[in-house]
């Protein structure tokens, strides 16, 4: 079979203590997309969900290397705020209280990077 197809990537669920299911892990490229992509720019119950779920995700605080993408969410979700939709400013002050945690470094390198 030629051509260029690319299987998805693997769904990541995890099972809490008690072997029950949880919520896939969501990413910060998945929030992007979510507020981006052409069918789901204004799915904002979505947003706001992915938006909360990404910051419980993050509770320790966003890996410095994901800042630029955290930035773009931070930037979109002012916007909604500021085109009239309020439902967004407690994702948004949930995502500053993320954002006020000490970022991540996975590698030593990490901060250079970003110059």
């Amino acid at each position: 079979r030629g051509g260029c197809y690319q299987p998805l990537p693997p769904v990541h669920n995890s099972c809490n203590s008690s072997g029950t299911m949880t919520a896939p892990v969501i990413t910060i490229d998945n929030v992007l997309k979510l507020f981006t992509g052409p069918n789901s720019t204004s799915l904002h119950e979505r947003h706001m969900s992915a938006l909360a779920r990404l910051c419980q995700a993050n509770t320790r605080g966003f890996p410095i290397k994901d800042l630029p993408q955290v930035q773009q969410v931070l930037e979109l979700t002012l916007g909604l705020i500021s085109s009239g939709m309020t439902d967004f400013m407690q994702p948004a002050v949930e995502l500053l209280r993320a954002l006020s945690k000490p970022f991540a470094k996975t590698t030593s390198t990490d901060e250079f990077r970003l110059l």
